[in-house]
């Protein structure tokens, strides 16, 4: 019988594959959608500001039209952001570990969806930053050549 208290004899990296990192550099494109949907919706107010401003007798439906433009915009954006959230989660949890530029994208935008999305973005970007944190060395790991002594 063999003894349980011996280390294995070799420990080699999680098992990485193209699927898996297809599947990170989407939900890293669907992560940036509140960022889209923050600027649509600046974008949107700023417009129904200048038409309520533009004529002493603007229509509400006008107004209401381009006010939902902006809250419709945010829920999309939102929606599509906490899509690319669980699509990475998925990927990190399942082994799709790059290098520390990836890492520091990711932690950098979780930080921006927590404040863009407050409520709800504590959830998606905090949770995010919080795997990141207990998966670190795995992005920082120093690989040491084959014919180093």
């Amino acid at each position: 019988m063999a003894d349980p208290y011996t280390p294995p004899e070799s420990v080699g990296n999680p098992v990485t594959s193209s699927e898996m990192h297809l599947l990170l550099k989407i939900g890293i494109g669907l992560y940036l959608a509140p960022l889209l949907g923050f600027m649509i919706t600046i974008w949107a107010i700023f417009s129904s500001f200048s038409t309520l401003g533009e004529a002493s007798a603007t229509s509400p439906e006008r107004l209401a039209g381009e006010i939902s433009m902006a809250l419709i915009s945010a829920i999309v954006g939102s929606g599509l952001g906490f899509l690319g959230a669980l699509m990475m989660f998925i990927a990190l949890m399942k082994g799709a570990l790059g290098n520390r530029m990836v890492f520091w994208i990711v932690v950098s935008l979780s930080a921006v969806y927590c404040f863009m999305v407050f409520p709800f973005g504590l959830i998606g970007g905090g949770g995010m930053i919080v795997l990141l944190m207990f998966r670190k060395a795995q992005f920082f790991s120093i690989q040491k050549p084959e014919n180093c002594f």
